[in-house]
C-alpha cells in the first residue's frame, strides 16, 4: 500500500502513533512501529489483505460480525 494512502487512513481514523494501531488493528507493537516508521519515511508498506479489509471496515464504522443479529 502506498504510504500516502495509509497516512490518509490514519488521518481519517484519528490515529497518530504505533500504539494506536496496536489497539485498533490488534497488531503487535513491533509490527505497528515498523509500519509507522515506513509510512513516515514515505515508503510503501506491505499489508495482508485481512488488514486492509479491517481498515476498510473500521473506516465505515462496521461492527464485528458477531455483533449483528443474524
Amino acid at each position: 500500500m502506498d504510504a500516502q494512502v495509509f497516512q490518509n487512513w490514519l488521518d481519517h481514523m484519528g490515529l497518530k502513533k504505533g500504539t494506536d494501531l496496536t489497539r485498533t488493528l490488534g497488531w503487535h507493537r513491533n509490527h505497528a512501529q515498523k509500519i509507522m516508521k515506513a509510512v513516515k519515511a514515505g515508503e510503501a508498506v506491505e499489508l495482508k489483505k485481512v488488514d486492509e479489509l479491517a481498515m476498510s471496515a473500521l473506516a465505515q464504522n462496521l461492527k464485528p460480525w458477531s455483533d449483528y443479529d443474524r
